[in-house]
């Protein structure tokens, strides 16, 4: 992985460490949802879809609600 990609991670980790489960946009800027399992992204990417959307971008000011849809491990 590259290094913009892994320096994109780590902000996001840091950023949604609190965060629930569910599908985000991903943080290396692909256009698709990266799945954050709670703890750390995963490599699963899911293309953008009407029953699946992103979950609300994590700020301290937001409540989150995870994404209902198809799950992947």
């Amino acid at each position: 992985m590259s290094l913009a990609y892994d320096t994109a991670v780590t902000t996001a980790q840091t950023q949604a460490a609190t965060a629930p489960f569910g599908w985000y946009p991903d943080p290396a800027n692909s256009g698709m949802l990266r799945w954050w399992n709670g703890r750390q992204w995963t490599d699963h990417l899911e293309y953008p879809r009407p029953e699946v959307q992103a979950a609300v971008s994590y700020t301290s000011s937001n409540t989150l609600a995870p994404v209902v849809g198809r799950r992947r491990f």
